[in-house]
């Protein structure tokens, strides 16, 4: 039990991504901070919602990353849902997390 008390930081994985607490202005580790305290764009973790869903409701003010596809891959919202294809999707624009078409041109 008292092992899995003692944090150990890899070396190998120290100092690869930016301190998400650091761009907030709330880290409390400083040097001994096991993340980068330095922006370096690529190194910032990316943003769980924009993955998951395709965008984020914080948008310029969220500060994780954003990526475009091309730098990532597709997100699941870019990849086109088989049920709404087929023609009903029980989850829902909203809920699903695949993309079903144009949502402006389907409601016009």
């Amino acid at each position: 039990m008292a092992d899995s008390l003692n944090y150990t930081v890899d070396e190998d994985k120290r100092k690869q991504k930016v301190c998400v607490h650091w761009l907030k202005k709330s880290c409390k580790k400083g040097d001994d901070c096991e993340y980068l305290h330095v922006l370096i764009q690529d190194k910032v973790p990316i943003c769980k919602f924009f993955q998951k869903n395709g965008h984020c409701h914080k948008e310029d003010t969220c500060v994780y990353r954003h990526p475009k596809p091309e730098e990532c891959g597709a997100t699941k919202k870019q990849e086109p849902c088989p049920f709404y294809e087929r023609g009903f999707c029980k989850l829902g624009l909203v809920e699903c997390m695949f993309w079903h078409g144009d949502y402006e041109a389907s409601i016009c």
